[in-house]
Formats: C-alpha cells, sequence, structure tokens
C-alpha cells in the first residue's frame, strides 16, 4: 500500500475508503506481531502510547520511512473510529483521510508525520486524549491539538 492510495482518493466512496484504511490499520499491526515487536498493537486507546514508544524506539536507529508513518497513521485513525465514533472521510481540501468525529475532524496521517518530525512534544497518546475531551475553543488551540474545524454538510 503506497501513501497514493489514501492520499488521493478522488471518487471513492466513505465505505471504500474506510475499508482501505481498516486494512492498512490491520496490515500495521499484523506487521508488528510478524516482526516479534515487543508491543501489543491491539487498536485499544491504551496503545497510543506504546505507538509513542515505538517511534521513539525506529527514530533512534534510523529515519522512519513514509510507508511506514502511513501505516501508523491508519492504525492511530482506526482507534479513533473504534473509541471515539469517528468515521474514515476524505477531506477534499487536504486530500488526505481524516476522521470525522463527533466534535470536529482530526487528521491522524498528518499527526503521525508532526510526531516523527517533532518527538515527543506531539506525542500520538496526548493527542488521542485531547480529542476524547472535545474540540478546542479557539483556532490557535485547534492548530496546536491537530484539529481543523470544518462545517458539517448534511449527508445525502
Amino acid at each position: 500500500m503506497t501513501g497514493a492510495v489514501v492520499d488521493n482518493v478522488p471518487g471513492m466512496s466513505t465505505k471504500d475508503l474506510a475499508t482501505v484504511c481498516r486494512e492498512g490499520a490491520e496490515s500495521f499491526v499484523a506487521g508488528m506481531t510478524k516482526a516479534g515487536v515487543q508491543y501489543r498493537f491491539d487498536f485499544s486507546v491504551a496503545s497510543a502510547s506504546r505507538l509513542d514508544t515505538l517511534i521513539d524506539v525506529l527514530l533512534s536507529a534510523d529515519p522512519i520511512a513514509d510507508d511506514y508513518q502511513l501505516l501508523m497513521g491508519l492504525y492511530v485513525g482506526e482507534v479513533l473510529v473504534r473509541h471515539l465514533g469517528g468515521q474514515w472521510v476524505e477531506d477534499g481540501t487536504l486530500m488526505q483521510a481524516a476522521i470525522d468525529l463527533p466534535k470536529g475532524r482530526a487528521f491522524p496521517l498528518e499527526k503521525i508525520r508532526k510526531r516523527v518530525a517533532y518527538g515527543r512534544s506531539d506525542s500520538i497518546d496526548s493527542w488521542i486524549h485531547e480529542l476524547s475531551v472535545g474540540p478546542p475553543r479557539s483556532d490557535d488551540e485547534a492548530q496546536r491539538r491537530g484539529w481543523r474545524r470544518v462545517s458539517r454538510r448534511p449527508r445525502n
């Protein structure tokens, strides 16, 4: 699976996008299990802290390849879907997969890129906790927390 499959999905239905993203997340879990990684990735909210630790370990050796970052982002997105009531959607503005949550939109692929680039200050675990707390109160807070305000259109 390459980034293009998820990052550029013109005309793909939400169900198709959700399937592709879920399968990518499951591929991440299977790959970690097959590689004998000691961290348990079970789509729980608690697994976000294990992902933070894994990212630190991987970065201590080498840069993390874009394909691995993509799979990590899909995994985080699937955690949001399963535990925060999210739904995979295509964000037409940024041309990437996003998660519509009951109170806003989150970008797990972008969050992984920030986590890899900026380290623990962009913790996945903290971000998921913040998302569970609710939407930011200002645009500055939204940007700091990785949120993007969107207008909701009625679904057909």
